[in-house]
């Protein structure tokens, strides 16, 4: 680390030359650092400190690794009134596991069974340095409620334009499973199983109903045909006498 001390009037520029010393023991592959700028005004107990950085990249020569990693995914489904929309939040985690500073164009989706498309979203990662993580959750729109779901999240690496091809770049993918309830058909399900049931029993009711009405007018019947007989009888034998 090393600093300089500048008086610029105002409008004017000034070209510092430095000059960078990479340790011997440096590690191939991209290092970071940066330039800062302090601008110091006040005096007494108020002192106003403004700072400007830029960013510095350091590419020591050797093998170089690049390598980014996909990890810990996990999705969550968010439902909504409409069947056929929802949501899924799609979360993990991306580390550079190599030596060299990458980005990456990134691909989260969803996929319903048989490998059907439900949704998908494309956005950029910004870049990463060696050893750096970064966990996000993206999160796709417009996926149904279809029950079985089959989220991933497919990343392929990127170096800035101006950097030295490191070489071959490895896309990779990684999935997981979730399920989105399909409250719409279980609904219907239970509707109709309701509407099934009351039919069912409206029937066994009915025929209860109707078996008893047959019995009462057999028995009716039975005891008119008793009564007349016993009528019959009874002037028969008031007309013997």
């Amino acid at each position: 680390q090393a600093s300089e001390k500048l008086t610029l009037p105002p409008g004017q520029q000034k070209t510092v030359p430095f000059t960078l010393v990479v340790p011997a023991d440096a590690r191939p592959g991209d290092h970071a650092g940066g330039i800062v700028v302090s601008s110091q005004k006040g005096d007494g107990q108020i002192l106003v400190d403004r700072r400007v950085a830029t960013r510095l990249y350091v590419r020591v020569p050797g093998d170089l690794q690049p390598a980014l990693t996909v990890a810990d995914v996990s999705a969550d489904y968010r439902a909504t009134l409409n069947p056929f929309d929802g949501s899924t939040a799609v979360t993990f985690t991306v580390r550079n596991n190599g030596n060299v500073a990458l980005g990456a164009h990134l691909l989260v989706g969803a996929k319903a069974l048989f490998g059907i498309p439900a949704g998908s979203v494309r956005q950029d990662l910004p870049e990463l340095l060696p050893g750096n993580t970064r966990s996000l959750t993206v999160v796709v729109p417009h996926v149904g409620q279809v029950g079985y779901l089959n989220p991933y999240v497919e990343l392929q690496p990127t170096v800035s334009p101006d950097a030295l091809n490191p070489g071959p770049l490895r896309p990779i993918s990684r999935d997981t499973l979730a399920f989105a309830m399909p409250w719409w058909l279980l609904a219907a399900l239970v509707v109709a199983g309701g509407v099934l049931l009351y039919l069912r029993l409206r029937r066994r009711s009915d025929g209860k109903r109707a078996a008893a009405w047959i019995a009462y007018t057999e028995e009716e019947a039975r005891r008119k045909a008793s009564d007349e007989r016993e009528a019959v009888s009874t002037g028969a034998e008031g007309g013997s006498a």
